[in-house]
């Protein structure tokens, strides 16, 4: 289940998020053969695809959504209630909104993908083009300071993780392969902020 993203910030709350770095999302999509009536809706779709806009232009404000929240228990519980401890994580607030916003950028492009991108013969090296044109669209790619955390994976099959097509690859996504996509987004790559999820697509 993905993570509610309408809750707003609590500074009481946010060191939760301190050690996070990476986490698995897996989503499962059927991709139908094309027909024609299929065609049809899809030129018709066409004139409302989605428009990429920077997050930042989303968030004026610049407080990206928080996510789900899970509570320290039992005997950690003081973390929550030590006042030199929420103190100390109020300072982090600023890395940790950083993160956020790589997480609101990975979500979009992840939806933009799924939803536009990904169907049956599509080259993996035009499938890992547009996905990173997206993120470094939505992130506002800055040299060290934004942009993708590293080359997108995009294995099929028998090919457990990590392979990324090559200048000139022909690889074509067929129907009935099983595609994992890896990709991640980064802010102020100075600091090691990054966020990164994988998901599986089945044709």
């Amino acid at each position: 289940m993905c993570p509610s993203l309408n809750s707003s910030p609590k500074h009481n709350s946010i060191f939760h998020f301190v050690n996070f770095k990476c986490d698995l999302m897996v989503c499962v999509i059927e991709i139908e053969e094309p027909t024609q009536a299929n065609v049809q809706q899809q030129d018709k779709s066409t004139k409302n695809s989605t428009t990429l806009k920077p997050v930042s232009a989303q968030y004026p404000n610049h407080l990206y959504p928080e996510g789900e929240v899970c509570e320290y228990a039992d005997n950690n519980r003081w973390r929550t209630t030590n006042e030199e401890k929420r103190a100390m994580d109020r300072l982090k607030f600023d890395a940790l909104n950083d993160i956020r916003k790589a997480a609101e950028v990975h979500r979009q492009v992840r939806r933009y993908v799924q939803k536009e991108v990904v169907k049956p013969g599509i080259t993996m090296i035009d499938l890992c083009e547009k996905l990173e044109n997206a993120t470094r669209t939505l992130i506002e790619e800055n040299g060290l300071a934004a942009g993708i955390a590293f080359p997108t994976g995009c294995s099929l099959n028998h090919v457990a993780a990590h392979y990324t097509p090559n200048a000139g690859d022909t690889t074509v996504l067929k129907s009935g392969d099983v595609c994992k996509i890896d990709f991640g987004a980064h802010v102020n790559g100075k600091h090691n902020v990054d966020h990164d999820k994988s998901f599986l697509l089945c044709t």
